[in-house]
Order: structure tokens, then sequence, then C-alpha cells
């Protein structure tokens, strides 16, 4: 039996509890009654991995995150699902095989009408789909940073900001170890924020405003209504020629969001700072600086500029569509002037040092 830390993907809590693991299942003890105790091996999903820790998920309970540390743990696990091993592309691929083949008749009839397509799409697909992207993103960037303090206040913030969104399904939370600024949602409730946009951010209350627009995308399900318009045909292809679930990510990436989505999303963002009392000013700052462009040079610009070059565009803060001084206008008429900080110093200082470990490698 091994100790871990139990996430219920509703609040920032790391319930202690204790893990077992069955020819089939990983069991976990201590939880509170409703909570999965019995992960079926069959459905569990590398998230994370680090020198001694790995972070799971389960297909089952997709919102929910296992934190289990030791080495041991690690090679008992391996020798009980070795399928978790084996690439991502591969294993999703299985599992989601059957239901692009499916969907590929569906996707042609309905390519034109998005708003009628996407609500026909279940929450468990487009879960899938989301973290498809997130693993294939996190790989491309050279990693994942969950720091638990600063993965913590991050989730925190991000949760209440959801709340006052009314979203029917829980929101998914990654930093990827990357200097780009920027940030994206993709399917299934999953936002990505890079590295680069925290260190960027002068207050927690930018990169408060910069969740609240991508959940603002997540409510209103861009990502998949993105899909719907620009890889129809592609699609049915890649299902009919035995094309993998990784494929699929890859196209996702390259999608981007139309300005009519951008402004619902920044109107969303302006609601949820509003009610949470929250300032917009700083948000429409965070615009202005990037319009402005990086002050980076020398060698850092360099670097950065390739890295950026690797960047794949999917309905991401800059996309097609850069900060400009109309969206700033906006943030700046509809939102608050004043508001209180959402975070404490303390929290501040441990989101700043979120990717600030060796052991946070995906």
């Amino acid at each position: 039996m091994w100790s871990g830390f139990f996430f219920d993907g509703v609040t920032a809590e790391a319930k202690p509890v204790q893990v077992s693991l069955t020819p089939a299942t990983l069991e976990v003890s201590g939880l509170a009654p409703g909570q999965p105790a019995s992960w079926n091996l069959s459905s569990l999903q590398l998230v994370a991995r680090g020198n001694a820790r790995m972070d799971l998920a389960t297909g089952d309970h997709p919102q929910v995150r296992l934190r289990v540390d030791g080495a041991d743990f690690a090679d008992a696990l391996k020798a009980a699902a070795p399928e978790l091993w084996r690439p991502q592309w591969r294993r999703t691929g299985r599992i989601v095989g059957g239901l692009l083949a499916g969907a590929a008749v569906l996707v042609a009839a309905l390519f034109y009408l998005p708003r009628v397509m996407v609500p026909l799409i279940s929450a468990s697909y487009a879960e899938r789909i989301g973290a498809g992207v997130a693993a294939q993103v996190t790989t491309l960037f050279g990693g994942a940073c969950n720091m638990l303090a600063g993965q913590a206040a991050l989730e925190e913030l991000a949760y209440g900001l959801a709340d006052e969104a009314g979203l029917d399904h829980p929101i998914v939370i990654h930093v990827v170890d990357s200097r780009v600024v920027n940030a994206l949602a993709a399917p299934g409730g999953h936002i990505l924020v890079f590295d680069g946009l925290i260190q960027k951010a002068n207050s927690p209350s930018e990169v408060a405003g910069v969740l609240a627009h991508e959940i603002g995308h997540v409510k209103y399900k861009h990502s998949l209504t993105s899909l719907s318009r620009s890889i129809g045909a592609q699609f049915i292809l890649t299902s009919m020629m035995g094309g993998s679930f990784g494929d699929t990510s890859s196209v996702l990436l390259t999608t981007s969001f139309g300005r009519a989505a951008e402004a619902e999303a920044d109107e969303t963002a302006i609601r949820i700072l509003n009610a949470r009392g929250i300032s917009s000013e700083p948000f429409a700052q965070f615009f202005d600086r990037l319009a402005k462009g990086d002050a980076r040079t020398g060698s850092d610009k360099d670097d950065a500029a390739t890295e950026q070059s690797n960047w794949l565009k999917m309905g991401n803060l800059l996309s097609t569509h850069p900060p400009s001084p109309e969206r700033a206008a906006l943030v700046r008429e509809k939102g608050l002037v004043e508001g209180t900080s959402p975070m404490s110093d303390s929290e501040w200082r441990d989101l700043k040092a979120i990717c600030e470990t060796e052991d946070d490698v995906f």
C-alpha cells in the first residue's frame, strides 16, 4: 500500500489517501462516500510523471486526479498496467477509434451546421479530445509544471471563476513549462496556461482575466464549434484511414476561433470578473503590453522566437486576433475599475514559482 493525494477536480484540496493495486483495479481508501474508490487499470491515464512521482487520471471520472510518490509504486503499476507506458496516441486511438468511425457520417452531414452538431458531441468524447490536446502541447513545449503549492493557488482561482460562469462540466487546468506568452481552451474543459504568460503577468488580476477569457471559450464550446467548421472532411478521412486520436489532436491544434467567439469570450470574462469583484483594468493593461510586443533582446529574444515558431495556434489568447486597442477599450468600458486581488501575496509567489522544480517533467 502506498500514500498519495486525491484531487476531486472541483476544489483545490489535496486529500491524503492510501493506494493499493489488484490485478484489475487501483483501489483508493480514505475517500468520502460517493467518490471513486476503485479505478479500472484499463481506464487509467498517465497525466504527468516526475523522478519519483506519478499523476494519474481515470477515464471513468475524468475530472479527478491522483498523485502518488515512490519509485516502488511506479514499478508496481508498470507491471500491472504496462499499457500506460505505451505512446499516448496508440492507447487513446484504440479507445476512440470506434467513435471516430461512427461519427464520420454525422460530421459530413452537419459540417456546415456547427451550432447543431456541437450539442450532439458527448461530454466524455470532448474530454478525451481535450486530454489529447493537453498531452500533445505539454510534450511539444517541454513538459508540464505542477508544483503543488502553485497548482493549488491557480486551481483555487480558476475554480472560483468557473463557478460564476455556470459551466455544465468541470474544468481541468494545465501549466505548460514554456516561455511562450499564451493560453488556450481545449475541448472538454481543459485549459492550458503557459508559464511565459504567468511570468509576463504583473498581478493575480491579470491572470484572472486570462483565465476568465478561456473559461468563456469553454462555456460556449468554441473549440468544438471551430473543429466542426474547420476539419470536417479531414476528420472523416482520418477516421476512415484508421487514423489515431493523436492525428485528430494535431488538426485541432491548428484551428483558431473567429472574432465573434473572441468577443463572446471577452464579454464573458468581464461578467465573471465583475461578479467576483475583481478589477478588469489589469486585464486591459495586459492586452496593452501584449499589443506592443515583447521587449526581450539578444539571445533571449531569438530563443523565444524559435519557440514561438513551433506554436500551433488553437483558440488561444493571441491566435489570429492579437490584442487590440478595441478589446482593451471594451474591457475598460464594461469592467470594474476598482476591485480586490483574487490571490494573497503568498499564493501569488507560489504561482510565480510553479515551474521551479526539476521533478515536474511530463
